[in-house]
């Protein structure tokens, strides 16, 4: 095993999201759906149960030419019914640190994903989309109670047909033929790089107010903080026009806000690319994401502005418009959910790792019911108690 290593690319296929975690709430729908046509299959024996649906994976993948599955987990342990031996006696320092050491090589990849997995956003398909009416359910639940208990067989088979004919176009374009060529992934990042440290700086600057607080210094942070999410696409002329009125300035961030919500895909239309079905799904993805991002921005810039023309006098109005930020750039935060969010409050020390309470190691700490995946510092000792 020590020179264990692919001679050549493997063509695999790749589940999203925490797809091998030995655990229920969902986590399993996908595959379940895939090999067995049945979204409960196996859904109560999740550790032997997901033997045997690897088994079935590759049997299914075979017509394809797949060769193996890229899934994500923490790590693995024995099943609970199982009752291990006292292992104390035999147990040395190395065997005492596994699950810490375990959980460090784990966070290499928090923040970057592993370069050794090259993922094809041109063929990805998910049931992420509006075409499948019969998961509408999920938009109104938390992201962490979405599931596909509610796919309908119409939607299934639609699903199940569109997965088919993206493996077999993958499969066809060995050499890149018909392929659009857009990078999907430096588009997505380029919009978490150029809005997401300034909408956590929106909410820093108006959440946590001190009771003395003056309400046009916090209107003109907010504003200045929203500004420069949309910077970029601004006519500073025509916005900053002496004179201007509430209704020509509504009209000016409108164009602002749709210049903003198309930057990184508005030319993508042109002839010239050849997108694939799941590629038109990524464009309106992007674009759908950037439509919110900069509607919001220019909402609060908006309102801001024709704040500041009034202020000191309207107050209590601009408290209110303040409160109304604070909750639209939560839900909007909460709505994007981005990694580069969730972190703990300070530095961890050496003898620290940041964690965030999840199977198989949701037993480190006390679980805090109104917040159970809120980061936190968790000292190395504590990492004794799971073996």
């Amino acid at each position: 095993m020590y020179t264990y290593a692919a001679t050549r690319p493997l063509r695999t296929l790749y589940f999203d999201g925490f797809s091998s975690s030995k655990q229920g709430g969902g986590v399993f729908d996908m595959q379940n759906i895939i090999v067995y046509d049945d979204v409960h299959a196996g859904e109560w024996d999740w550790f032997f149960g997901d033997l045997e649906r690897g088994k079935m994976l590759c049997e299914w993948g075979r017509q394809y030419g797949i060769e193996g599955f890229v899934r994500e987990e923490a790590t693995y342990e024995p099943p609970a019914r199982w009752s291990p031996p006292d292992m104390s006696p035999w147990m040395t320092p190395y065997g005492e640190w596994h699950q810490w050491s375990m959980y460090r090589a784990a966070s290499w990849h928090h923040t970057r994903p592993d370069t050794r997995v090259t993922v094809h956003p041109e063929y990805l398909v998910t049931l992420y989309d509006p075409v499948y009416s019969s998961l509408a359910a999920n938009n109104r639940l938390p992201r962490l109670e979405h599931g596909l208990v509610d796919l309908s067989d119409e939607d299934r088979e639609t699903f199940l047909e569109e997965l088919d004919g993206a493996i077999r176009a993958w499969n066809n374009n060995t050499k890149g033929e018909g392929v659009s060529g857009v990078d999907w992934v430096a588009i997505a990042q380029a919009v978490v790089d150029r809005t997401g440290d300034t909408l956590a700086e929106l909410h820093a600057l108006i959440s946590d107010i001190p009771p003395a607080a003056n309400v046009t210094e916090v209107v003109s942070n907010a504003r200045l903080a929203a500004f420069a999410l949309l910077m970029p696409y601004v006519d500073h002329a025509a916005l900053f026009a002496p004179g201007i009125t509430t209704a020509e300035r509504s009209s000016v961030l409108a164009a602002v806000s749709k210049r903003c919500s198309v930057v990184f895909t508005g030319h993508i239309d042109a002839p010239a690319y050849q997108l694939t079905s799941q590629e038109r799904r990524l464009k309106h993805a992007v674009e759908g994401v950037s439509q919110r991002i900069c509607s919001f921005s220019s909402g609060v810039l908006e309102e801001a502005l024709n704040l500041l023309d009034t202020l000191p006098e309207d107050r209590t109005i601009a408290w209110n418009s303040v409160a109304t930020w604070r909750e639209g750039v939560e839900d909007l935060m909460g709505w994007l959910g981005w990694a580069m969010w969730e972190r703990c409050p300070r530095m961890c020390g050496l003898d620290e790792q940041c964690y965030i309470p999840m199977w198989p190691l949701d037993r480190l700490t006390e679980l805090d019911e109104a917040a159970p995946l809120v980061p936190r510092c968790i000292k190395k000792e504590d990492f004794k108690m799971v073996l």
